[in-house]
């Protein structure tokens, strides 16, 4: 029964399996109806990736702003380093772009290196490879040109010295300083000398032929550089005129003005280094500088203001923000004046009589008529006294009484009035760095109070202290917080100027006066010196001014005229804006000279 159930089976099967085999294409062809499509793209490589190869140079050097030499390439592989196509190989570094392997395994990309010089680099990356990295110098390119880096157009008087040597600095097109690059220098036609006429330029791409020595004589001197294969040349030139010839002079916190021989008023300063004509038709027997704007007197007593606006309100009664006017203006509100002095933002005056009138800022009081309101038009000072000068300096004012006697009003935080006074003047000055305004209180007063403990003075001169030049030709200063105090009772003045600049190399030193002897020489004190130094040995000075960083004078045989100290603002008139610690003649407007560069 066991063996006849087995070969039912058997038979069983064998007849099923014939049955299915018999429809066998039928079932296929089914299958192949209903299964779905499969895209003719390769698959992703179902071998892993095990190594990322370069077959570029790993290292290599280039010009900036050019394509590197040897493109960034890899080649992906398997374990049996068969290479693989289709795989996502990431570039990052310089550049962030993803490519895919080709049949072949390789990826590559382009590399255009930056436009500064430097090292740089390229990493490729792939999932399971150690990445591969590239790396490329770029190097600056080849001269594209120079530029002068000394101002190219400078003016001297006859006999000043450049100070800076003249200075080139050389690039590519990408404006990458050169190194190592050959200058050739020449002077022009009307002559001059360099120290060499060929020079190599350093590591910051600047040459320079060292001293350039030009002549005397006034003309237009030129000096050429350049460089081979570069089309374009740098050209510098310096204008020697001749001396600056002036009757008067007068300066402010960073401008001086002069009128010259010819009557005609210049002034230079506040940006421009050269001296500028006044424009307008008037004419000024003398001048006065504040900050920022400067007043003539006619010979009628007119007086006639230009620059900064001093005098106009605003509805609050307060100056308003600084306008400017380039030709002068009448602003003496028909009050004929026989002398006037600039403060920093006021102006004083005296009329014919002697009486004394003020106008403009009045913060601390130093318009004197006892308020601390603003004027536009000329204001007399409370007290009706009447002075033989006037002077007004930062933000005080003196006269001397016929008697010689000293009266000043105004600021009194350092005793500039002389003696202690009891008022408090407010000001509420805007700090940018807290956004905000605040208040200051200083010691002050609104009406001319005297100065007690000094001689009667011939002349009195205002500026951040106060000075003044007695009868017996001895100098007295105060304000420097100290009381009246002589200045060096073995010299005898004949004039006498109080300063007020500050050292920039020492913050706490500070120049208080400086003066002219009897026989021409000219002395300064500072606050660390117990006497005047003298200055200016072999000039012999008539006149002086006194800006708020720099000085000025009239040499007394010529008239020509000096400036020294600070140059930032042009206010020492040479042309340039180097300072200088010696006087050094300013650039006379009306000298002819010959410039031989339009030849």
């Amino acid at each position: 029964m066991t063996f006849t159930l087995g070969v039912r089976r058997s038979v069983r099967g064998f007849l099923i399996t014939t049955f299915i085999c018999w429809l066998g294409p039928w079932i296929v062809a089914c299958r192949d109806a209903v299964a779905p499509k499969v895209s003719a793209t390769p698959a992703r490589p179902a071998d892993p990736v095990v190594t990322l190869t370069a077959l570029s140079s790993p290292e290599q050097t280039g010009t900036v702003g050019e394509p590197v030499a040897s493109r960034p390439t890899v080649v992906a592989r398997d374990a049996a380093r068969n290479p693989l196509g289709g795989v996502a190989v990431a570039f990052t570094g310089e550049m962030d772009t993803t490519v895919s392997t080709g049949l072949d395994g390789v990826a590559s990309i382009p590399w255009i290196l930056p436009t500064g010089p430097g090292s740089y680099s390229i990493v490729a990356t792939t999932r399971g490879a150690q990445p591969v990295s590239f790396l490329a110098v770029a190097r600056s390119g080849p001269p594209a040109s120079i530029n002068a880096l000394t101002p190219v157009d400078q003016v001297f008087g006859t006999g000043a010295t450049i100070v800076d040597q003249p200075t080139f600095l050389v690039v590519d097109r990408f404006g990458n300083p050169l190194s190592g690059i050959d200058v050739s220098f020449e002077t022009g036609a009307s002559g001059g000398t360099v120290a060499s006429s060929l020079g190599v330029t350093n590591l910051a791409g600047i040459g320079t032929p060292g001293k350039w020595a030009i002549g005397p004589a006034p003309a237009v001197y030129t000096l050429i550089a350049r460089v081979a294969g570069v089309q374009s040349m740098a050209t510098l030139k310096a204008r020697v005129t001749g001396p600056f010839v002036a009757s008067s002079i007068a300066a402010g916190s960073y401008a001086t003005c002069a009128n010259s021989s010819s009557g005609t008023t210049y002034c230079w300063g506040n940006g421009a280094t050269t001296p500028m004509v006044m424009q307008g038709s008037a004419r000024f027997v003398s001048i006065t500088v504040g900050t920022g704007f400067g007043c003539g007197l006619t010979s009628s007593g007119a007086v006639y203001c230009w620059g900064r606006d001093i005098t106009s309100l605003t509805s609050a009664g307060t100056l308003p923000s600084p306008a400017s006017f380039v030709v002068p203006r009448n602003v003496g509100a028909g009050i004929s004046f026989s002398h006037i002095s600039a403060g920093d933002t006021f102006v004083c005056g005296l009329d014919l009589l002697g009486h004394a009138y003020c106008w403009g800022d009045n913060t601390f009081g130093q318009l004197g008529d006892g308020t601390t309101t603003p004027r536009a038009t000329p204001t007399p000072i409370a007290g009706g006294y009447s002075f033989t000068s006037i002077s007004a300096g930062l933000a005080h004012a003196c006269g001397l009484s016929t008697s010689g006697e000293a009266y000043c009003w105004g600021m009194n935080n350092a005793r500039q009035l002389g003696d202690p006074s009891s008022m408090i003047c407010s000001t509420m000055p805007f700090d940018e760095y807290f956004n905000e305004y605040y208040v200051i209180n200083t010691s002050c007063s609104t009406i001319a109070q005297r100065v007690t403990g000094a001689p009667s003075f011939a002349s009195i001169s205002a500026g951040e202290g106060t000075c003044g030049l007695a009868n017996d030709a001895s100098a007295y200063c105060w304000g420097f917080g100290t009381g009246v105090e002589p200045i060096a009772p073995s010299i005898q003045f004949a004039n006498v100027m109080a300063m007020g600049f500050y050292d920039r190399d020492r913050p706490s030193v500070i120049t208080m006066m400086c003066g002219t002897s009897l026989v021409g020489a000219m002395y300064c004190r500072r606050s660390d010196q117990l006497d005047p130094v003298l200055v200016s040995p072999g000039l012999v000075f008539s006149t002086i001014a006194s800006g708020a960083e720099h000085e000025c004078g009239l040499v007394r045989a010529t008239h020509e005229v000096y400036c020294w100290g600070q140059n930032r603002d042009g206010q020492l008139g040479n042309g340039s804006r180097t300072q200088a610690i010696t006087p050094q003649p300013v650039a006379s407007p009306e000298q002819p000279f010959t410039d031989h560069t339009k030849e």
